[in-house]
């Protein structure tokens, strides 16, 4: 039986620009390709879960725009139950400008209708939260409602995943609270507080043990078991685009996450890795076929 995951964050359009390389500061290029993909770190999380098999909440909030109306419709095809979202009358709906080149991307986003998830709305809708199996955050909505799930999932015993993307400071009692957090390997020496004055990742694994997972690209995944960090090495893929990756590595992760850490790693692991081998972040994650063929060819 999967989960019930309830995923609450950004919803936005993607819009990806291919070139050769990155311009340099003040230089004017001439794109190879422009494309335009459903994103956002939450509704990618919700994707790449539902897709995998759980049983799928989103709540975030929409512009009442033409890129809203596509972005609800391409969740609602994916049949991710959008009831606890919601439409923001007279707003735009949230962008992501993405430039990508040779497998590696840089990325702009332009919130619009998120800002909208505020902790009064959540507090409408929190009955969600406690009929939840576990709660998958990331940080592209407001940190006071991010903070204020965190406290509400507490009070209720659901677990929680927390992807600290973009980065920011986790205040120490949230982090007592979140079952794990996600960060990637530039991400995780952002994530504590400077009065612990440190800027080595094993000290951040020391502090957090295992409430954390790293994410290291190419390098694959680094958790911690049995009082030692563990890792756990990425699969050897032809990269395509690495826009969504950690989003999919994420997804996967609450799915899975009943089947114990060391399960639940190496099937994100593998998730992550075949995410790459499309474009975009939404239509490259793989579905729970696509995953145990990749499994098995790797695998046997």
């Amino acid at each position: 039986m999967m989960p019930k995951v309830t995923v609450i964050g950004s919803t936005n359009l993607d819009i990806t620009i291919q070139t050769s390389h990155f311009p340099d500061v003040g230089e004017t290029m001439l794109a190879d390709k422009v494309s335009r993909f459903a994103g956002g770190k939450g509704a990618n999380q919700a994707v790449a879960a539902t897709r995998l098999g759980a049983d799928v909440t989103f709540i975030g909030a929409f512009g009442d725009d033409e890129a809203g109306n596509f972005l609800v419709g391409n969740l609602k095809n994916e049949n991710i139950d959008l009831t606890f979202s919601q439409v923001i009358e007279s707003h735009h709906t949230g962008t992501a400008y993405i430039i990508s080149s040779s497998g590696n991307n840089l990325i702009i986003v332009d919130s619009g209708a998120n800002q909208y998830i505020t902790p009064s709305y959540i507090d409408s809708v929190q009955d969600v939260l406690r009929q939840s199996d576990i709660i998958l955050l990331q940080l592209e909505i407001s940190l006071e409602t991010v903070w204020h799930i965190c406290d509400l999932a507490y009070q209720y015993g659901v677990p929680v995943i927390l992807n600290p993307a973009p980065s920011a400071i986790v205040p120490k009692e949230i982090l007592h609270k979140i079952s794990v957090i996600t960060p990637n390997e530039h991400e995780i020496l952002e994530i504590i507080d400077p009065e612990y004055q440190t800027n080595c990742i094993n000290d951040v694994f020391s502090l957090l043990k295992e409430k954390v997972i790293m994410t290291n690209g190419e390098h694959g995944v680094l958790y911690y078991k049995d009082n030692e960090i563990i890792s756990q090495p990425a699969y050897q893929v032809d990269v395509i685009d690495t826009t969504g990756a950690g989003d999919v590595f994420n997804g996967a992760l609450a799915t899975f996450w009943p089947r114990g850490l060391e399960s639940a790693v190496s099937l994100a692991n593998a998730a992550s890795a075949l995410s790459v081998t499309k474009l975009g972040a939404q239509s490259g994650s793989p579905t729970y076929q696509e995953l145990k063929y990749f499994l098995q060819q790797h695998h046997g």
